[in-house]
């Protein structure tokens, strides 16, 4: 873990950096004119299926109110999410992820605004 503190003067609002061997990047913000702090989450899931677990693990505490995750989670969410081809089936980090989603109260904001449209993550060349 590395941790970067900023405070920046001019608009009372510190800065907090945590990142954890290049797969998860926090960034923390603090505004001092407003009661909450609000936390931005840059995530790059490992897509060994091991790593994966421990790595949800470890999001968890980073899962809280006035949080936004972004990123790569690693994990098809619906058979919406998976190329068309591929064999869809029942993946223990899959559920996971869905109890993630629901017992931190998160949303996966466009596949609940799009909850017909069949898109996936362009695979590298």
């Amino acid at each position: 873990r590395i941790c970067f503190e900023v405070e920046l003067k001019n608009d009372n609002t510190q800065i907090e950096l945590i990142l954890y061997k290049g797969r998860i990047l926090v960034t923390e913000f603090d505004q001092y004119s407003v009661t909450t702090r609000f936390s931005l989450i840059n995530l790059y899931a490992p897509n060994v299926e091991e790593g994966r677990r421990r790595f949800f693990d470890k999001l968890k505490p980073f899962c809280v109110y006035n949080s936004i995750s972004v990123g790569d989670f690693n994990v098809w969410r619906t058979r919406l999410d998976a190329p068309s081809r591929s064999s869809f089936k029942r993946d223990e980090l899959r559920e996971r992820l869905k109890d993630l989603l629901m017992n931190q109260e998160m949303m996966d904001a466009w596949r609940d605004l799009n909850l017909l449209k069949r898109r996936q993550t362009v695979m590298g060349t």
